[in-house]
């Protein structure tokens, strides 16, 4: 059985930095894995609408209640999740914009966060059925890591973390390409760096499982 590996990248551009490293990830986990799948979830071409009436409605009346629209919604949001359920890894390329995320991003998550699939709840609460190693690369324009003084301004890793963790993620790592701003002149050293972490990544994680 060939193990698929899920890209989600929210940069919209081309030659973005994130879209840029998430690519270079995939292409060594793809000559890792030989007879390997890369699914891509391109948020900016897919154009995923944020939740509305419709989309809360599919989520929350009684399936009795549901007209036509409804399960247009909800085949979109399961192909989604059908996709994050088989992967076997999972990378994600985001951007910083205004300290978070981009809204695609938050799109997408409110698409797959979804009770009855990627989650279920029981007497102790919800638990997570997303059990495939994620990693998040990020880029920023300043330095927001512990001990730059601006990690308070950082509403993105904290929260990609917590969600994917709410998912039951088990196992999260992530590559952040900061110095991405005019103001810093280091920029291209830091991109070559988190590249060639990322390809080590894909490498070790093959090896591992051997």
């Amino acid at each position: 059985m060939s193990t698929s590996l899920l890209r989600v990248d929210a940069s919209p551009r081309p030659a973005g930095t994130s879209r840029t490293l998430t690519g270079a990830y995939a292409a060594a986990w793809q000559a890792a894995h030989p007879d390997g799948r890369v699914v891509h979830h391109d948020l900016p071409a897919m154009d995923l609408p944020h939740l509305g009436a419709t989309e809360l409605a599919a989520w929350f009346v009684d399936p009795g209640d549901h007209v036509d629209l409804h399960g247009l919604v909800l085949a979109r949001s399961d192909q989604l999740i059908d996709d994050v359920l088989a992967a076997d890894e999972i990378v994600i390329g985001s951007p910083m914009w205004n300290f978070s995320i981009p809204s695609s991003l938050k799109a997408w998550i409110d698409h797959v966060v979804r009770a009855g699939r990627t989650l279920h709840v029981g007497a102790d609460g919800p638990a997570g059925a997303v059990h495939a190693p994620t990693i998040v690369i990020t880029s920023r324009g300043s330095d927001f890591r512990p001990g730059s003084g601006a990690e308070a301004m950082d509403f993105q890793e904290p929260y990609l973390r917590q969600v994917l963790s709410f998912l039951g993620v088990p196992d999260v790592q992530f590559v952040d390409a900061d110095h991405q701003g005019p103001n810093w002149s280091d920029g291209d050293a830091v991109l070559t760096s988190a590249r060639a972490r990322l390809e080590g990544l894909a490498r070790r994680r093959i090896v591992e499982r051997v």
